[in-house]
């Protein structure tokens, strides 16, 4: 009977500490089921970090795609523009159209040796004039490239193009002139000047020609319609000149 007592007391006692280890292992992976689930949230939210910057990469990659698309498209409409210029250019200074048609020789405001061409002078004094003659603008103010000679009042060109002149009289009281712009000799334009009234009268003309290197331009007096002594009030006369357009 004791034995019995024994034998029962002693399951009983394992019966217990069984128990308590289960129970101190329930704890432990109690403990351990809430620190998988801090670590699963930490992992969750880092994943949704990733997906946001993979959701963020992903439309940046497209904007970029966009992005290059349309530079592709402005790379292709400039190479178009530059192929287009290569034609034009060449036909601007030749006057030759892409389609073969010939037209006139162009006038560009640039050359690739660029001279810079203008004069500017008056004539010193009260003077008279004969038929025919040069009126030397002998006082000279202006004269790049030396191309206008005070000397003889001859202005010479000394590169093709297209050439401005101005030319400005004022006669004494009760006088007349009339005078010409020539070219090589040949009538550009005629200038009057005078009055039948008491004091000075003014008179003034312009010119556009063409000149090639080495033609000559120059102011002459008529060859019969002037008056005779002192005409012409000589600081205020002037010619003046420049290039306009050089010729390619």
């Amino acid at each position: 009977m004791n034995l019995l007592i024994l034998f029962l007391f002693v399951t009983f006692c394992r019966s217990e500490l069984s128990d308590t280890d289960s129970i101190n292992r329930l704890a432990l992976l109690e403990d351990a089921m809430v620190n998988l689930q801090k670590a699963n949230y930490k992992l969750e939210t880092k994943m949704t970090q990733i997906q946001s910057e993979q959701s963020n990469l992903q439309r940046e990659s497209v904007q970029q795609k966009d992005e290059i698309r349309l530079l592709r498209q402005e790379n292709e409409r400039l190479s178009t523009r530059v192929v287009f210029l290569e034609h034009a250019i060449p036909s601007l200074v030749t006057g030759q159209l892409i389609n073969g048609t010939i037209q006139n020789k162009r006038v560009l405001p640039f050359t690739t040796n660029p001279v810079n061409v203008a004069f500017h002078a008056n004539v010193n004094g009260h003077i008279g004039l004969n038929d025919n003659e040069v009126i030397r603008f002998d006082r000279v103010n202006t004269n790049l490239e030396s191309s206008y000679d005070g000397d003889n009042g001859l202005f010479q060109a000394p590169t093709p193009g297209y050439y401005v002149f101005f030319v400005h009289f004022l006669v004494l009281a009760q006088k007349r002139l009339e005078a010409q712009i020539v070219k090589n000799g040949n009538l550009i334009q005629n200038i009057f000047a005078g009055t039948q009234d008491v004091g000075n009268g003014p008179g003034s003309n312009l010119a556009i020609v063409r000149l090639v290197q080495g033609d000559r331009v120059w102011v002459k007096v008529h060859d019969k319609y002037h008056d005779t002594g002192d005409i012409l009030d000589g600081p205020w006369c002037t010619f003046s000149g420049f290039l306009l357009y050089p010729e390619v």
